[in-house]
């Protein structure tokens, strides 16, 4: 039986580079910074507005720089065409320059280079690069670069299965960085040496070094390093079986990955969240977002990833009885499998089996030949018909398994796409639904506040009229008074509740402002905060109302059930997707005992109408957090 992979090592593996010698090329190492960060969008711009600015024909040290950060960058992105594209310019702008130059820099390249291969799952090469820059750093002094070649050497022979010098490079790259002034190496090199405690069993030790680091890189504000540090903190978690710190640390790894725009790290946190859940025995959520995860590594190319995912699945739907789904993504973990092998491995595994078969072939042709010299010409004829027929009888059975094969695919195929038709056609009703509901509520919105509230305006104004033109003894001017209060505090709360059922500010400024505005309003405790991060756009209408409802009725909970003395409430938006985040310090509840009511299921009505997920997690005493994201939702956006 196959072992699942419990967590991949994330610290020694870290996206860096080695701080460049040379003074005039400032603005990559700009842009490289915002890499090292894990500030991938203000990174993109840097690097495209550099790439439009050079001169691509003068060789310099600047354009192959350039190149390289360029390259480093679409590595983080997934893109490993355009990534290969400038690594090769990179290559070809250095071998113009000087040697001493054109040495430091191939080194450079080397280094960054070796993450791709990392990335491809061809790990050989990987070490050959890495092993190169780390000479070449270590022969010239440079503690910078020598500290984070052997880091990441140390993270290729873990991966590899050779702890003996995954623990030697370990070390140096703890012994080089104390040498080196940049604290973000230091950093980096914590880690790798927390990731080595806790393979030889220190697990309290490695608890220390990562939560130290996480202190270190937050002061510093290095997202990216914030988020390696809670990942392999969960790593040590789940080592000892400690799964549920492990869920609430790579919880926060995917929170800080999703607030550096990292795609790849966004993925694997996300794939180790749906691995440590399927390991709590959470099976629907596991499934929902290991599927989420396995969308995000097919846009990324990562084969690695993508065979991860499918182990999962494999053994979650086998736990949940669904033989044919676990057979099926059994078979799609093998074939993955075999992608991950290196060419070279491949290749020279196809040179000996074909070797070996030839010489065999060759063998059995001589026993045969010595035979047939003794015996006469009709008995070798009679032999030649046989092998015929039966060469002949083996290819029609072939092909007819084959054909079966391509008819039970298409048969699979076929039944898939009906399925998605029925769901899509599931998905269109319940936006119509809602869209129906909030028209409905729109309508008596209006009414209310142009029918009802009109003629309460008008009574009140009548009374008003009156109070001046008869002579009421003083009981029945208080009444008369108490009668106008009330009348006042009726068109109030119709406004109100007018406003509630259909908000003007939503319609007219987006959802951001609407939730900013409805937060801000709640003045009684407890006190709910507001916070956004991503670009602002506006969506369709509908889409945006649905956000509004979604977040309203949560914050509504936290206050009604919670007894919380904070609420936070998170707002991302991208391009491609959308996340909200609920949060409270509340008494929380147990999710397995709690007997949800109506309220959660037309949440979760809500949030399936546009595809979306949700992610309950609370604990007695420890809060609730709730996590609803929308993927894919660009074509949700005005143009």
């Amino acid at each position: 039986m196959r072992v699942l992979l419990i967590l991949c090592v994330g610290g020694f593996l870290a996206f860096t580079s080695p701080l460049p010698s040379f003074a005039e090329i400032s603005q990559a190492d700009r842009c490289m910074n915002y890499l090292r960060e894990g500030d991938t969008l203000q990174a993109g711009k840097c690097i495209n507005k550099m790439l439009g600015q050079l001169n691509r024909k003068k060789p310099s040290v600047e354009a192959a720089h350039t190149y390289r950060v360029a390259a480093n960058y679409y590595v983080e992105k997934g893109n490993f065409k355009l990534a290969i594209k400038y690594y090769d310019s990179a290559y070809l702008m250095a071998g113009s320059l000087d040697n001493q130059k054109k040495n430091e820099l191939t080194a450079q390249i080397d280094f960054s280079r070796s993450l791709l291969f990392y990335r491809y799952g061809e790990y050989d090469i990987a070490v050959k690069l890495s092993l190169g820059a780390y000479q070449y750093f270590r022969t010239n002094e440079q503690s910078a670069g020598a500290a984070e070649a052997a880091n990441r050497l140390g993270g290729l022979y873990l991966v590899l299965g050779d702890s003996a010098k995954s623990a030697n490079f370990c070390r140096e790259a703890y012994t080089q960085s104390l040498k080196s002034a940049d604290s973000r190496i230091q950093q980096i090199c914590f880690i790798a040496l927390g990731n080595y405690l806790s393979s030889i069993g220190k697990s309290d030790s490695a608890i220390l070094i990562f939560n130290q680091t996480i202190e270190m890189a937050k002061t510093g504000r290095n997202l990216k390093l914030i988020s390696d540090a809670y990942y392999n903190l969960a790593f040590n978690y789940s080592l000892n079986e400690k799964y549920a710190q492990a869920l609430e640390n790579i919880k926060l790894a995917h929170a800080w990955a999703l607030k550096s725009y990292n795609a790849y790290d966004i993925c694997d946190t996300r794939y180790k969240t749906g691995l440590i859940l399927y390991y709590l025995k959470h099976y629907d959520v596991a499934a929902d977002t290991l599927l989420s995860a396995l969308r995000e590594a097919k846009n990324l190319q990562s084969i690695v990833l993508q065979r991860n995912i499918y182990d999962v699945l494999s053994f979650l739907e086998s736990e949940r009885g669904n033989a044919v789904k676990a057979l099926e993504y059994l078979n799609l973990y093998i074939d993955f499998n075999h992608k991950v092998m290196s060419a070279s491995e491949q290749q020279q595994l196809n040179f000996l089996n074909a070797r070996y078969d030839a010489e065999k072939r060759e063998s059995d042709i001589l026993r045969q030949q010595a035979q047939l010299q003794r015996r006469n010409f009709i008995i070798l004829l009679a032999t030649i018909i046989l092998l015929a027929l039966l060469i002949t009888l083996v290819l029609v059975v072939i092909i007819n398994r084959h054909k079966r094969k391509i008819s039970r695919q298409q048969l699979t195929i076929h039944q898939q796409k009906i399925g998605e038709l029925e769901k899509e056609k599931e998905i269109v009703s319940m936006q119509s639904l809602l869209r129906g509901e909030e028209s409905e509520r729109g309508r008596i919105a209006r009414d209310l506040h142009d029918g009802l509230g009109g003629m309460l305006s008008g009574v009140k104004l009548t009374l008003n009229n009156m109070s001046g033109k008869h002579t009421l003894d003083d009981e029945d001017v208080n009444k008369f008074e108490k009668a106008i209060n009330l009348i006042d505090q009726s068109v109030k709360e119709l406004r109100n509740v007018a406003h509630n059922m259909m908000p003007e500010i939503l319609m007219q400024q987006g959802v951001d402002v609407a939730l900013r505005n409805f937060c801000e309003s709640l003045t009684e405790p407890p006190q709910v905060i507001y916070q956004y991060f991503g670009s602002r756009f506006r969506y369709d209408s509908g889409f945006e109302l649905t956000v509004y409802r979604i977040a309203q009725e949560l914050v509504n909970n936290a206050l009604k059930h919670a007894k919380a003395k904070e609420v936070v409430v998170e707002l991302i938006q991208q391009q491609e997707r959308l996340s909200l985040n609920v949060r409270d310090d509340g008494q929380g509840f147990d999710a397995k005992t709690n007997n949800f009511g109506q309220g959660l299921l037309n949440l979760h009505a809500r949030v399936a109408g546009y595809q979306g997920i949700i992610d309950i997690s609370s604990m007695k005493n420890k809060g609730t957090e709730v996590n609803v994201s929308f993927e894919h939702i660009s074509h949700l956006i005005k143009k």
